[in-house]
């Protein structure tokens, strides 16, 4: 009985020997696959690391040339605001000045109708002193005309009186000598 119990022990024993070199190689071939898997699970978290390291490099990129670009904005916000108000600024000082020459438009529309209404009275003062004029003058020369005319008439009566005179003087001579 010892050496069947001792066969037994020692087959149970192979057979657990034999168990274990089978676990041991399946544990072996699982660690190996388990390596594998690792390796595998390591590249995958290096590849996704460098790639979540590329996407932030990429997103702080980003992240910087959306803070240059708003910056950049604000810039020209404030530059366009600027420009507004001094654009509003130009249109109220010549909004201002377009009113004042508004105002002197009609003070010299205002004085140039009184000018043309006072050159209008004036030419028409000019034409009746004009007028008046003329018939003056007419007159005059129709007075002188006559008083040429008359002149010349008398003239000729002097002329008369003075032959006349000469002619009695002649006569008187003339008597006195005889």
């Amino acid at each position: 009985m010892t050496e069947s119990a001792t066969c037994r022990r020692r087959s149970g024993r192979s057979l657990q020997f034999q168990q274990l070199k089978e676990e041991n190689v399946f544990l072996r071939r699982t660690i190996r696959e388990v390596q594998r898997s690792a390796q595998v699970n390591q590249r995958r978290v290096s590849e996704l690391s460098e790639e979540l390291q590329q996407r932030r490099r990429q997103e702080e990129k980003e992240a910087q040339d959306l803070e240059s670009m708003v910056h950049s904005v604000e810039q020209n916000l404030q530059l366009m605001t600027r420009r507004a108000v001094k654009a509003e600024n130009s249109v109220s000082k010549l909004k201002a000045e377009l009113q004042q020459l508004q105002v002197e438009v009609d003070a010299l529309r205002s004085e140039n109708n009184n000018l043309k209404t006072a050159e209008s009275q004036v030419v028409m003062t000019m034409r009746q002193n004009a007028q008046v004029a003329s018939k003056y003058l007419s007159k005059t020369a129709s007075h002188a005309h006559s008083s040429i005319r008359q002149l010349l008439g008398e003239a000729e009566t002097l002329r008369l009186v003075s032959q006349l005179l000469q002619s009695i003087d002649k006569i008187s001579t003339v008597h006195t000598e005889s």
